[in-house]
């Protein structure tokens, strides 16, 4: 029995990946706060760097974001970082609108403590689980999350400058900063709970806590896995099912013809498990060539797969 990993699945990580890290990046925005901090509220500059090395030490002392991706996983440690980095940036637009009355030096860092304690839940989650899904490419995987957390900054301030940003003045307190606060925070816990839809575990590492509640043999079953994803590089030319009927973990029967006919002198046959997701690269699994027809049965249904070069169409016959 052939077995494979869902490159598909683990490639729409990869971009849920993308779309955290440049809500991460928010960790870094706090310059675009700082004329309005020294104009409204008569911060010097040494306040202003006091609030952001507080939350710069509370993101680099972020040992629970660890604690908690072990026990837990990314789909619960996603959303709470979200809301912590969300709720953050809320409590500076309110302060920011008058909503809260109370401002000080203390409550700035507060917030930017609040936000430095999620954000980096949200970093562990989307690059341990990304690198455990990419052993082979774990450093390519890192390279393109780090890049876009670098990156994202400056969307923050496309974002700033665009949309909030006084168009006719130059002068720093009519700028909308509020507003630039709760759509930040707003984009954070989108980000976050976009990654949480995307971002699994591989099989062969689950977290403790599901650990806990598997039998051994279901571990050893899980732990065979693991040669798979350190044998399958990710699938440049693949064609894919896209779903119609191929569900999960289900085990489906795959043929391959090299001439495009239906015959037993042109095809082979294989019963493949779709390992981690939801789709299926056929033609890798078969071993021909990229311009084979591939049948698939699924649910006693022969369906026509058409593989070719691109990304083909789902045909029920």
């Amino acid at each position: 029995m052939v077995q494979l990993i869902d490159d598909l699945f683990r490639m729409r990580m990869l971009i849920a990946g993308i779309y955290l890290a440049l809500g991460i990046s928010s960790m870094y925005g706090f310059s675009i706060f700082t004329d309005h901090l020294r104009n409204k509220y008569g911060y010097s500059q040494s306040e202003i760097t006091t609030i952001s090395t507080v939350g710069i030490c509370v993101g680099y002392c972020g040992f629970h974001a660890g604690v908690l991706f072990d026990y837990v996983g990314p789909t619960v440690l996603l959303p709470l970082g979200g809301l912590f980095g969300c709720l953050g940036f809320v409590l500076f637009g309110m302060t920011f609108d008058g909503t809260i009355t109370t401002s000080s030096v203390a409550l700035f860092a507060l917030y930017q403590g609040i936000t430095s304690l999620g954000l980096p839940m949200m970093d562990v989650s989307s690059v341990m689980s990304l690198m455990l899904q990419f052993p082979l490419e774990r450093g390519y995987v890192v390279l393109i999350m780090k890049t876009f957390n670098g990156l994202g900054t400056a969307v923050l301030m496309a974002y700033f400058n665009g949309w909030f940003k006084a168009a006719n003045s130059d002068q720093p307190e009519e700028n909308n900063y509020s507003g630039y606060a709760y759509f930040t925070g707003g984009q954070i816990l989108l980000c976050s709970l976009i990654g949480a839809c995307f971002t699994r575990l591989p099989t062969y590492f689950p977290c403790s806590w599901t650990k806990k509640r598997l039998s051994s043999e279901e571990a050893a079953e899980r732990e065979k896995t693991l040669d798979l994803y350190m044998s399958q590089h990710v699938c440049g030319e693949c064609c894919w099912t896209h779903g119609h009927g191929v569900s999960r973990y289900e085990v489906v029967r795959v043929t391959a013809c090299r001439q495009d006919k239906d015959t037993d002198d042109h095809c082979t046959s294989h019963w493949l498990p779709v390992v981690g997701g939801g789709a299926l690269p056929l033609c890798r699994a078969t071993g021909e060539c990229a311009a084979a027809a591939v049948f698939a049965w699924s649910h006693g249904q022969r369906r026509w797969l058409g593989c070719g070069r691109d990304r083909f169409t789902d045909y029920v016959l």
